[in-house]
């Protein structure tokens, strides 16, 4: 795996907030809705498949697993043969990225040194998303919205009615300066359920990139 596929895997993952479309329902139909911290001290646990889409400078197409707990992800990306390509692990605004491939790992700033935008994004942000929670709520919401803008980078998150609220279910993230199209689905989501076999150590043997 070359450093542009790593970096595509990582920067699908990690752009993520923005606006949520929600349908207008009848106050006396709305379920209860749960912001992100509520839905973590709730529910505990969040696990749930996805995939990834990518076109313009990097195209490729990824498969995920994902769990989650308070502010901890891990998540273990497979190509479409089943062949691991990449483990994240993301402690609220911190991450480590190894590469199972080539057996190498990256830190979030390397990333941010390759993706300048990325420098608005945090490992948090994903982690709601995955929640189904937008991250798109604290008091820098402005600003950072018009960061993007000023970057020409834009987010459409796609969202669903459950018994939690309006949770988000995928997102398109579109990079009009480079020309590239990102979109993220979430397959499956179930809450209040582990997966073990998802939190492990990178192997100390594991050398940094440089």
């Amino acid at each position: 795996m070359n450093k542009s596929t790593i970096t595509f895997i990582f920067i699908i993952g990690i752009f993520l907030f923005g606006c949520t479309n929600i349908r207008v329902i009848p106050e006396e139909e709305k379920p209860i809705e749960l912001e992100f911290d509520e839905l973590k001290s709730t529910l505990n646990t969040c696990v749930g498949t996805g995939k990834l889409v990518a076109s313009g400078a990097f195209s490729g197409r990824l498969v995920f697993q994902f769990a989650s707990k308070n502010d901890s992800t891990y998540l273990l990306f497979t190509d479409l043969l089943g062949r691991r390509t990449m483990y994240m692990q993301l402690y609220n605004e911190n991450s480590n990225i190894w590469d199972m491939k080539n057996n190498l790992r990256y830190s979030y700033d390397f990333f941010v040194d390759q993706f300048p935008a990325m420098r608005l994004l945090t490992p948090l942000d994903l982690t709601k998303v995955l929640w189904g929670a937008s991250p798109f709520i604290d008091s820098v919401d402005s600003t950072r919205n018009s960061e993007l803008k000023s970057q020409h980078i834009s987010v459409h998150f796609n969202s669903e009615i459950s018994q939690f609220g309006s949770i988000i279910t995928g997102l398109e993230l579109q990079d009009h300066n480079a020309n590239q199209n990102i979109t993220l689905e979430i397959t499956n989501r179930e809450y209040g359920v582990w997966n073990p076999s998802l939190v492990r150590s990178i192997p100390s043997s594991v050398k940094w990139n440089e």
